[in-house]
């Protein structure tokens, strides 16, 4: 799921930017404020896959830890991190995205590198080889977004164009096989994009004019078989209203519509779409909370998280691990906002475990910590809300430059 500085961080926007021309100008990043007087980084945005984690400095440094099997970590190696450890690299990252056993990021300057699994193409350097450090996307594009699923990339451009690779997000019509994968970005048919997300075979995405599309095997909010029609074709879900933001997850999705408040639609065996019932929905329909609701995270298989105006930390569904963070494994059709005197910006949801960043700039994650996803220095599992560890040491080579742009398909 990607996650991008929250709105409301204009004091870290402007750190950023003004490390990002300091790189443009002298070439080197400058010491800007990515730690806080105790010595702690700064982290401005989080995110959350299978069995990893990782956040964004507010100087654009990038730290994952957690489950390491393919290198989703990018620091050079296949050791599993039970607290932050640094993706090597001096460019500054704006964004990153983890999926199930790959990671994604951008740059201020737009530039996506990836890093991790790439057995389906999803790290869309033209290749099927697995990186352990930060790789370039092929192509010599800028994107403002970027979005990674289970074994599927999408980015969109600053005009909003859509591009996607990795493995497809369903079989030919008929059951006749699947398409090839794509090694490389492949333009999306479909108009200007204002958000895009990618969860577990589906994508969703939110068009500039108001449209909103899914698409893939499980795609929420189309009729039964319509995917089937062509799974790599976006599908308008209608009635929706226009969105700000999307978040897909398995065979369900959320939204924060233009006019305020959480929407979600799809699936619903374990009420991930916090209408307080365990009913399917094929229109989105608003989240059941008294309050309005923004940033919503849906990247999940079967729960669903937004932060309220005032920083308070709801979540919704299934709660086999504690991944809704209420010190309880209670089913939660409807959301529950967290008992704690903590105020988050962001949140985002993982497989079975949760991560926000704090009012203070400090990341908390609770739920399944198996892998070590939760950054405790442990494996140990949590119910509420737990502070991440110190990060360890790194030292940061320069990252690989990016690639000449090319136009090489391969199907």
């Amino acid at each position: 799921m990607m996650v991008r500085m929250h709105r409301g961080r204009l004091r870290d926007l402007a750190v950023c930017i003004y490390c990002a021309a300091a790189v443009a100008l002298v070439g080197t990043l400058p010491s800007c404020g990515s730690e806080s007087s105790s010595g702690s980084p700064v982290y401005v945005a989080v995110t959350a896959g299978r069995a990893h984690s990782c956040a964004v400095t507010a100087t654009g440094a990038v730290d994952c830890w957690g489950d390491n099997t393919y290198g989703q970590l990018g620091n050079g190696s296949q050791q599993t991190a039970l607290a932050p450890t640094r993706v090597p690299g001096t460019a500054p990252f704006t964004m990153v995205s983890a999926g199930f056993y790959h990671t994604c990021a951008l740059t201020t300057t737009g530039v996506a590198f990836c890093w991790g699994a790439n057995f389906n193409g999803e790290l869309g350097d033209g290749t099927t080889t697995n990186r352990h450090l930060a790789t370039p996307v092929a192509g010599a594009r800028r994107y403002t977004q970027i979005e990674t699923g289970e074994a599927h990339t999408c980015a969109v451009t600053d005009t909003g164009a859509a591009y996607c690779w990795g493995a497809p997000l369903g079989p030919l019509p008929g059951g006749s096989g699947r398409p090839p994968n794509a090694l490389t970005p492949e333009r999306l048919p479909v108009e200007p994009l204002a958000a895009i997300s990618v969860g577990y075979e589906i994508a969703c995405a939110a068009a500039l004019s108001g449209t909103t599309y899914c698409w893939g095997q499980f795609a929420p909010g189309l009729p039964d078989g319509l995917w089937s029609e062509s799974p790599g074709v976006p599908v308008e879900v209608f009635p929706a209203p226009p969105l700000r933001s999307i978040s897909a997850g398995n065979r369900h999705a959320c939204g924060e519509t233009l006019s305020g408040g959480v929407v979600c639609w799809g699936r619903n065996p374990f009420g991930q779409l916090g209408d307080g019932t365990q009913i399917d929905r094929q229109a989105p329909g608003a989240v059941a909370f008294g309050e309005s609701l923004t940033g919503p995270s849906a990247h999940a298989p079967n729960h669903s998280c937004a932060v309220t105006a005032g920083g308070a930390a709801v979540c919704w569904g299934l709660n086999s691990e504690g991944q809704i963070g209420d010190g309880t494994t209670d089913i939660r059709p409807l959301p529950v906002a967290l008992a704690t005197d903590l105020r988050f910006r962001s949140i985002a949801v993982g497989f079975v475990h949760t991560c926000a960043v704090s009012d203070e700039s400090t990341v908390y994650c609770w739920g399944n910590g198996d892998a070590g996803q939760l950054g405790t220095g442990g494996r140990r599992s949590t119910l509420i809300p737990t502070r991440i560890t110190e990060p360890a040491s790194a030292q940061v080579p320069d990252l690989p430059t990016a690639p000449a742009a090319r136009r090489t398909r391969i199907r």
